[in-house]
């Protein structure tokens, strides 16, 4: 994959609703292992701007964020990611239990 295709498919994704991500992975059927690094968690980031795109910089304001980071246990890929918002994906309860896991638990011990 040449870094072109990647940037336009991560962009593709990026975009696309969480409802249709969730039903794209459902065709596939795919349930790979992994072991969180880092559980998904929401945090504040500062947005720098630039008046007219070319100014002297400045603190806009802050964005909420979730990020996380996990390997995959077949192949030891890492993948780490930072979207947008504060993503819910699961109930609270799974939640709070994967909160509960350390970097390198494997994911069993949060109960998913």
């Amino acid at each position: 994959m040449t870094p072109q295709s990647r940037s336009e498919w991560m962009g593709l994704l990026a975009r696309s609703g969480i409802e249709a991500l969730r039903d794209a992975w459902g065709v596939l059927n795919l349930s790979p292992e992994f072991e969180w690094l880092r559980a998904p968690e929401t945090g504040a980031v500062m947005v720098r701007g630039r008046a007219g795109g070319s100014g002297k910089p400045f603190n806009l304001g802050e964005m909420t964020v979730t990020r996380c980071a996990l390997r995959l246990l077949d192949d030891g890929v890492i993948g780490h990611a930072y979207v947008q918002g504060a993503i819910v994906l699961m109930p609270s309860a799974q939640r709070l239990r994967m909160r509960s896991c350390r970097p390198g638990t494997p994911r069993s011990c949060s109960g998913l």
